[in-house]
């Protein structure tokens, strides 16, 4: 009966034999914001990943659901940027729309389609930092995997300014010739047998952030 005495007593969840304090985190309400379509709010929400910083070692099934759920929170962000960032385009704020674009390519910058939309958006906003963002991908491309850009973004990156001009693919690298994931084919190979063996339950991915875990699940999803 004491409880009741609490501040926080509208707060409590409780059960036979258990007590539980719902707090409202910034978790819950990106949650509700993307359930809500609140695309804006639900964006400026999510600032890290989650549980940033946790690392768990030998907490058998714990780690997996831990990674589980950062990429799925991450895929979430990623959507509700998108749709906040096409919003900002209809009501001709570019240079909105290019600040997000910027932000989701930012999550992982060898996912081609992210640099795609952020170069279409800077073409009308500022198109120095989606010059120095391709250029840096492009270095990426080169010094990690020994690939080119593709001809579409090549494109679009001569296009941003005619000081881009001089863009080309470098001799022999080879070019990927699609929007899409860069690099992964031998990854995404294995990651197809694992899920069509019958006794593959639980497939996880686990890397650095930034390595590219976001997109070679979505790469996985589509094909």
């Amino acid at each position: 009966h004491r409880l009741k005495d609490l501040p926080v007593y509208d707060q409590l969840d409780i059960e036979r034999g258990r007590l539980r304090w719902q707090v409202n985190s910034d978790l819950q309400m990106f949650l509700e914001a993307a359930q809500a379509q609140q695309w804006q709010q639900a964006t400026g929400l999510y600032t890290a990943e989650f549980l940033q910083g946790l690392t768990l070692k030998d907490a058998l099934g714990v780690d997996a659901w831990l990674e589980n759920t950062r990429l799925d929170l991450a895929i979430k962000w990623q959507y509700c940027a998108r749709q906040y960032a096409q919003a900002l385009t209809e009501q001709a704020d570019h240079a909105g729309a290019t600040r997000i674009y910027q932000q989701i390519w930012e999550t992982d910058k060898l996912d081609e389609r992210n640099l795609y939309a952020y170069l279409a958006a800077a073409q009308h906003s500022d198109t120095t930092a989606a010059q120095k963002a391709f250029n840096s991908y492009q270095a990426i491309l080169a010094s990690d995997l020994g690939l080119s850009p593709s001809s579409e973004i090549l494109d679009l990156a001569n296009s941003l300014s005619p000081l881009n001009s001089a863009i080309q693919e470098q001799p022999g690298k080879t070019s990927t010739r699609h929007l899409g994931l860069t690099g992964r084919a031998e990854e995404l190979s294995e990651l197809k047998d694992l899920l069509a063996n019958p006794e593959c339950r639980l497939l996880t991915l686990v890397g650095a952030g930034g390595v590219g875990k976001t997109s070679l699940a979505r790469e996985l999803i589509h094909s």
